[in-house]
């Protein structure tokens, strides 16, 4: 399924210039291009949706902040579904929800550094008895607790985030 590497490389170049126009994934100028939201090319993710085996349905998943970014996709595309774990200050999407009309899962951190908890409360309470979007808060999980091996891998956190993921994205996208 990845013989032709080069051609999807290249069509993910637009997103990897909103999350990092400098290259540095994280700098100041990434984190403000995210927030923006994703570029018009990505807007309709048709590239996505015409590949070699593809079904016609496109979704993403993001993690910090591509987490950001799938959330944003959620508001301002008409992907069929999108993901974000532990994505940063997803409380200042608020007003956007309403725009929503795809499955959104959001996976929480209960113990982010990088998303105070008055924000995550802002956020739960505002989505709550959306029909799009799912929140899941993991109580004893710090920022990143679903990288394999990383400082806060969370095995029990990561293993439900990820079974909840793999259940919708297989819902929305077979």
């Amino acid at each position: 399924p990845f013989g032709r590497r080069g051609n999807r490389l290249a069509a993910l170049r637009p997103l990897f210039a909103a999350v990092a126009p400098r290259g540095a994934l994280g700098d100041s100028a990434g984190l403000r291009a995210a927030r923006r939201g994703p570029p018009d090319e990505l807007s309709g993710d048709p590239v996505a949706r015409a590949l070699p085996g593809a079904n016609g349905r496109a979704g993403t998943v993001g993690y910090c902040l591509g987490g950001l970014l799938a959330f944003r996709m959620a508001i301002e595309s008409d992907a069929d579904i999108n993901v974000s774990y532990y994505g940063v200050a997803l409380d200042n999407l608020i007003g956007g929800i309403d725009k929503v009309n795809a499955p959104l899962i959001v996976h929480i951190a209960g113990r982010d550094e990088y998303f105070s908890p008055e924000g995550r409360a802002r956020l739960v309470a505002a989505v709550e008895g959306h029909p799009q979007i799912h929140t899941h808060v993991y109580p004893n999980a710090d920022h990143a607790f679903a990288r394999v091996n990383g400082i806060h891998w969370d095995a029990r956190s990561a293993w439900i985030a990820n079974g909840r993921t793999a259940e919708a994205l297989a819902a929305a996208l077979d």
